[in-house]
């Protein structure tokens, strides 16, 4: 998936080549922003919106269906949910990068860009898939099923999965850094004759 907008396109185009520094990545070493990784977080957040959309609106086939889709919904999320959250994150340090580089004006439209993009995917695909918006029996089945196998995880995606590991590993690392230092605690004292 690519940016949509031309906007965004040209801000993600001028920092390809360079290396993106936020206040909060000060102490990690800095991931160079691409377009491959802003269309792979593009990827985990289209994903996360459209199985969401699907298995609510499967949810509404029966009883059954219901259960079945909130079960499935449960485990693509335990699943694919850092995935979907250091996208977020993704999108936030592209925004810091850009008001670094280009000032806050051209940062103001980075984030409402891409969940609009986020949001334009996930409909086009729920409406591939359900056109009159209705659950049908069959779609729903197969992809209640789908949600709940592995194969539909984000990181298993071809295209987007190595760079989906490296947005992950980035965003752990920051908010590793980002802990306050645990203050070291005494250890108990023994009790006399041991």
């Amino acid at each position: 998936m690519r940016f949509a907008h031309s906007s965004i396109a040209a801000v993600v185009a001028a920092l390809v080549v360079v290396t993106a520094h936020s206040q909060a990545a000060a102490t990690a070493a800095p991931l160079a922003v691409t377009e491959e990784r802003n269309s792979a977080a593009v990827y985990a957040l289209s994903e996360a919106q459209f199985m969401s959309s699907i298995l609510i609106t499967c949810a509404k086939l029966d009883a059954s269906a219901e259960g079945r889709s909130r079960a499935a919904w449960d485990a693509w999320r335990s699943r694919n949910w850092p995935y979907v959250d250091a996208s977020m994150g993704w999108v936030e340090y592209l925004r810091a990068a850009v008001a670094t580089r280009q000032g806050q004006e051209a940062a103001s439209i980075i984030e409402p860009t891409i969940l609009a993009n986020v949001n334009s995917n996930a409909l086009k695909q729920l409406n591939a898939f359900l056109p009159d918006g209705k659950p049908e029996a069959e779609v729903c089945n197969r992809w209640i099923e789908l949600a709940s196998d592995p194969v539909s995880d984000v990181r298993n995606q071809r295209q987007f999965g190595g760079e989906l590991e490296a947005i992950l590993a980035f965003h752990r690392a920051l908010i590793e850094r980002a802990q306050p230092p645990q203050e070291s605690q005494p250890l108990p004292a023994t009790p006399s004759g041991q």
